[in-house]
């Protein structure tokens, strides 16, 4: 069993490969439905990556409780979102 931060960010990347290569999987039949499919993974991700951010930067323009439980958080949350989403665009480019 994996401990700390180290083993938890291994534990969503693997989780997160199990899922991609579930969906790409699904589209094995030709490489332009895993393009897509990839794509679409990519633009979800880069939305989720911006509301983080938004969420983010909202809490510490406020200045309140918001933002000293969950600020660091939200700025780590994003870190690995933003390299999920620039994974998923490389991944893409490949596939074209």
């Amino acid at each position: 069993m994996r401990h700390g931060v180290a083993g938890n960010r291994l534990a969503r990347i693997d989780i997160a490969d199990r899922v991609l290569t579930s969906i790409v999987s699904a589209y094995h039949d030709s490489s332009e439905s895993k393009m897509k499919a990839l794509f679409i993974l990519a633009i979800i991700s880069a939305i989720a990556t911006m509301v983080v951010m938004f969420t983010g930067a909202i809490g510490m323009a406020r200045g309140t409780d918001f933002n000293r439980k969950y600020g660091n958080k939200l700025m780590q949350a994003r870190v690995a979102l933003q390299a999920l989403t620039l994974l998923l665009l490389v991944l893409t480019a490949a596939t074209a």
